[in-house]
């Protein structure tokens, strides 16, 4: 049985292909922390906090210019032009622009790959039914592939391997730059949980929690879940159901909001792991209620080391 693409709720690594898991869409672009076998830059490892480039001034884009350029990202018909902006932004240190450039081209990659699948896109949508997703439902996500396939055709043709590779540059560089997400997502060392290594990446990663937390924004609560839920006691699908108390008409019901949302933001798809708070068991219901309710009010009185050292169930 196939399942909706979740927001980064599987930190393995996975290929462009294994993007398209189904029903239809992407991944979120920020599903893959960055691989251990990937180019290293300026001699960062990945038990090591990234160091800057000498020839650049890290810094982060203000917060209207982050806004701007998720705006863009979601309504701009030359995506491969802005990618080209968000490209040179990041050569002069924007660690944001590197970000959402990685983003931008996580997402065409995918769209790259849906536009290959000819009779296997019609089997998942077949197989959407049998999940029971309405044809209403279904007519929404085909409206938003054909929306997204369509901007993200004015990047030239490349293969997948193309894709992959730049799309680890541009997430390396923003850990490189120091964005606190791409911060977050380094893996952390195999070890004892005591172990130096394993300790002083821990708190590289709550480091990188707090600071991206204070930004306020509650689709971070959404887009960073997994590794959130890492540093605390707290469940993923708790900070899911955290992050959809504080969007308008999300609780009420998360399906269909993940559907719509993704009318605007389908690229880099994020609503789409609501779906999941649509399927929990009235048990674990009640257990991620609980919870998300402890970690909205850590978070409304940005206690935010304390959430991510918090103790949940």
């Amino acid at each position: 049985m196939l399942a909706w693409p979740r927001q980064r709720l599987d930190p393995a690594p996975q290929s462009a292909q294994s993007a398209v898991t189904g029903p239809v869409g992407p991944t979120s672009p920020r599903s893959e922390p960055a691989r251990a076998a990937e180019p290293v830059v300026d001699g960062a490892t990945e038990n090591s906090a990234p160091k800057p480039l000498p020839s650049l001034k890290p810094h982060r884009a203000s917060a209207s210019q982050r806004a701007a350029d998720l705006e863009r990202l979601t309504s701009e018909t030359d995506l491969n032009g802005f990618a080209d902006e968000l490209r040179a932004r990041a050569d002069a240190g924007d660690a944001d622009a590197a970000w959402m450039l990685a983003d931008l081209l996580e997402g065409c990659a995918t769209m790259a790959e849906i536009a290959t699948m000819g009779a296997a896109l019609t089997q998942q949508f077949d197989s959407m039914r049998v999940m029971g997703y309405s044809d209403q439902e279904i007519a929404l996500l085909q409206t938003s592939l054909h929306r997204w396939t369509g901007r993200c055709s004015t990047f030239p043709a490349r293969s997948r391997e193309a894709w992959r590779a730049q799309i680890s540059s541009s997430r390396t560089r923003a850990a490189v730059l120091g964005h606190p997400g791409a911060m977050l997502m380094q893996p952390l060392p195999r070890g004892p949980a005591d172990s130096p290594a394993v300790v002083q990446a821990t708190q590289r990663a709550r480091d990188a929690g707090v600071t991206l937390l204070q930004q306020g924004d509650a689709l971070d609560l959404l887009g960073y879940a997994p590794q959130l839920a890492r540093l605390s006691g707290y469940g993923t699908d708790s900070y899911l159901m955290a992050a959809c108390s504080l969007l308008d008409g999300c609780l009420r019901d998360p399906r269909a909001y993940a559907l719509t949302m993704d009318q605007d933001q389908f690229l880099i798809g994020l609503s789409n792991s609501f779906l999941e708070l649509s399927e929990l068991s009235p048990r674990r219901r009640l257990i991620v209620e609980a919870q998300s309710a402890e970690i909205l009010r850590l978070w409304r009185a940005r206690q935010y080391e304390q959430l991510l050292g918090g103790s949940g169930g």
